[in-house]
């Protein structure tokens, strides 16, 4: 049985022929530093004490909807964010023509949870929503956890819904952004060791040009 990582099918074992697209434009992908994401996989004592501005309600008022939002992601409710967050504590945000794509992560309750996916971008009116299971996300060694976010991100900005083609975009893009390399790519490729749907990602995105204004990761 397939173990499906993403969203239509399977972007770990998928077929499909070699994408073709042009190289990645990295300004899809922005920086988000100094943001605090308050979310069911990452909340913490930092994020309860900054989840909203001093300025904007009383200390009070603000440790009680602090905690009512702790509440909420204990429960299992989607929580939305505005950046994804990497197993080093790096933020990013997926945008497409300059507007950013909200984040969705589904609780253990979640219906979207019991469907096996760990993301799934999807069309949403104009734009698009990426939604992840947060535990299976969570549980991901951390080069898959991190590769996730470049591929399901590709799915909304090339756009496809053909999984090789977000596989390589997304690889593309993760090199611009300086979070793919020699030593990480070798160990996806020793996840899935000749597999060829894996050796069309890397031949796909070697063959393509280099992607755009690749950006520095600040530390968070």
């Amino acid at each position: 049985m397939r173990q499906n990582y993403c969203g239509r099918q399977d972007c770990t074992t998928g077929s499909g022929s070699a994408a073709t697209q042009g190289p990645t434009d990295a300004r899809h992908f922005q920086n988000t530093p100094g943001q605090v994401n308050v979310t069911i996989p990452h909340i913490n004592s930092a994020a309860m004490l900054h989840c909203l501005p001093v300025t904007s309600i009383n200390d009070s008022s603000r440790s009680m909807l602090c905690a009512l939002l702790v509440a909420v992601a204990a429960l299992g409710v989607p929580t939305a964010a505005a950046a994804f967050t990497f197993h080093d504590g790096t933020t990013m945000a997926c945008t497409v023509r300059g507007v950013v794509v909200p984040e969705h992560f589904a609780g253990p309750d979640d219906p979207f949870s019991r469907l096996g996916r760990v993301g799934l971008a999807e069309k949403v009116g104009d734009g698009y929503r990426i939604t992840w299971n947060a535990q299976r996300l969570k549980g991901l060694p951390p080069e898959l956890h991190d590769f996730v976010f470049f591929h399901e991100c590709a799915h909304a900005t090339v756009p496809t819904e053909i999984e090789i083609e977000a596989n390589c975009a997304g690889l593309k893009a993760m090199r611009a952004a300086g979070r793919a390399g020699p030593a990480l790519e070798n160990r996806l490729r020793a996840m899935y060791p000749n597999i060829p749907y894996w050796n069309d990602t890397f031949a796909c995105a070697d063959r393509a040009g280099p992607a755009r204004e690749a950006t520095t990761m600040p530390k968070g």
